[in-house]
């Protein structure tokens, strides 16, 4: 696992422009329920939802492992409230109850679970909100025969899953374990509609697909784009967003 976090930043320009940014409707739910505008974030990336946080008058630390990403970060927003420092979350040392408001877009499962809500709970002020949100996306859910032939094309090499279900549950177990009180779990929902070559530049920022032997992973691609293609030319994709809040005691 800690390799497959390692290869995110090889391709900072691509990630940006095909990760999926998240809905309106999550980050002012998150605003709602934070008290004051100091922030950290882990796992930042290429800011698709630091950004929302900067714009509306955060000040955001990111804790990013990758440096590629830490300084697209740095250029991308330099006219605003960030610090950077490149170092997975385990490393990161802060003050302890110095932030109002800890998230993490599509990023804590890469952290180690005790580590990571010890360190949480440690970082949070008294009464502070912690947001763990990640996107699962839901890919021809509205064309069978589109999702069976890009069945086809994984083959037994990798089942390709087109099911939703509640993936993080392990969030409110570990909130409860280290202490946080009123956990509440959210969904919100956002759309996309990508061609062929959109979509396989999307598939080429995930860590799975990204680090196959590149034979066999260009084989794959040409099979999911001529599926694609062999039904329209796109793929619509649903976005469902897990949100797990919880405040610090």
């Amino acid at each position: 696992m800690a390799e497959l976090r390692n290869i995110f930043g090889s391709d900072t320009e691509n990630y940006d422009r095909y990760r999926p940014r998240y809905t309106k409707e999550l980050f002012e739910f998150v605003d709602r329920n934070t008290d004051g505008k100091k922030a950290l974030e882990i796992g930042s990336g290429s800011g698709q939802a630091t950004e929302w946080f900067l714009h509306n008058g955060y000040d955001v630390t990111c804790c990013e492992i990758s440096g590629d990403f830490c300084d697209f970060l740095k250029e991308k927003y330099k006219n605003y409230p960030i610090s950077v420092e490149n170092k997975p979350f385990e490393d990161f040392e802060g003050e302890n109850e110095s932030f109002d408001l800890i998230f993490s877009a599509t990023a804590f499962h890469w952290v180690d679970k005790d580590t990571g809500f010890a360190k949480l709970n440690a970082l949070l002020k008294k009464g502070g909100t912690a947001a763990l949100f990640w996107n699962v996306p839901y890919g021809a859910y509205d064309n069978e025969a589109l999702y069976n032939e890009m069945q086809k094309a994984y083959n037994s090499d990798r089942k390709w899953e087109n099911t939703y279900n509640k993936k993080y549950v392990f969030c409110k177990e570990y909130m409860e374990k280290y202490g946080f009180a009123d956990v509440e779990v959210h969904t919100f929902q956002g759309a996309r509609r990508l061609s062929a070559e959109q979509y396989i530049s999307l598939l080429e920022t995930y860590s799975d697909h990204k680090a196959r032997e590149e034979e066999a992973k260009q084989e794959l691609y040409g099979k999911i784009a001529s599926a694609i293609n062999n039904h329209g030319g796109y793929i619509n994709i649903l976005d469902n967003i897990e949100l797990y809040l919880a405040r610090r005691k």
